[in-house]
């Protein structure tokens, strides 16, 4: 074999070694019903409005107000989902806890789930002064809302807010639905990062919907309360659906 094919074999065993990859698997734990379960969320108020016009000029971003802000449907949302499942949820918002305090509280060392030495602080906090035995942590998340590839290079366009993504380009126009979240599950006994395994890392992926038969606006720039029901519903159906499959996932435990 020559040198460049021995290269390229070589090259090859390396992406199929990767790709290969098990992940990191989930200690066993239980979390036995009235358990303490810690919640924070941190969301911006109101969903937006984002649209993407033939030119630049045409771009924009709306918000739109809300009877109750995202951030509160979210923290009474996700307690609802964990009563119901017989947790005691609470809220460490009012305790003065903050997102940067809890967001990255297990890490991977490639094989294991440890602790992170950078939050161990505040882990033995949760677990030791609290009493708690996991925590829920939502807050805004960068979202891929479409992927257009039409004339030209691909074009990945994102949205920092959740919301409704609307574009209209040589007479085609798509609507898509967007949670632009991210709900992280931390076990703080053995600590794990209880999101990022399956089924819960898929079931919390799927943060955009293409709304097939919305109804075209009669002003892209105002939206009236009905035209924008169907993108706020299907958030708080999101929010719903996260808390349930992650309030399933503490329940079950793992063996």
């Amino acid at each position: 074999m020559s040198r460049i094919g021995t290269s390229l074999l070589i090259f090859i065993l390396i992406l199929m070694t990767g790709c290969a990859t098990a992940p990191v698997p989930v200690p066993s734990f239980a979390i036995s019903p009235g358990s303490k379960v810690g919640l924070l969320v941190s969301l911006p108020s109101s969903p937006v409005h984002l649209h993407i016009g033939t030119t630049v000029f045409n771009n924009f971003t709306k918000p739109y107000e809300l009877p109750e802000t995202l951030d509160a449907s979210a923290t009474n949302r996700i307690t609802t989902r964990l009563r119901e499942n017989g947790f005691q949820p609470v809220d460490l918002k009012p305790l003065g806890w903050k997102i940067s305090d809890v967001n990255a509280l297990a890490k991977s060392d490639g094989q294991h789930w440890v602790a992170n030495p950078d939050q161990l602080t505040q882990l033995n906090r949760l677990r030791n002064e609290l009493g708690l035995r996991a925590i829920v942590v939502m807050t805004e998340a960068r979202v891929s809302a479409d992927l257009g590839c039409a004339g030209g290079p691909c074009s990945d366009r994102q949205m920092e807010r959740s919301g409704l993504f609307s574009l209209s380009f040589l007479n085609i126009s798509r609507f898509r639905a967007v949670a632009a979240m991210e709900m992280k599950v931390f076990i703080l006994d053995p600590a794990v990062e209880l999101s990022s395994a399956q089924p819960l890392k898929s079931q919390l992926e799927l943060r955009v919907l293409p709304l097939a038969g919305f109804k075209e606006p009669a002003d892209y720039k105002n939206l009236t309360p009905a035209e924008f029901a169907p993108v706020v519903n299907w958030i708080h159906g999101f929010i719903d659906e996260a808390a349930a499959s992650t309030a399933k996932a503490l329940r079950n435990g793992a063996k």
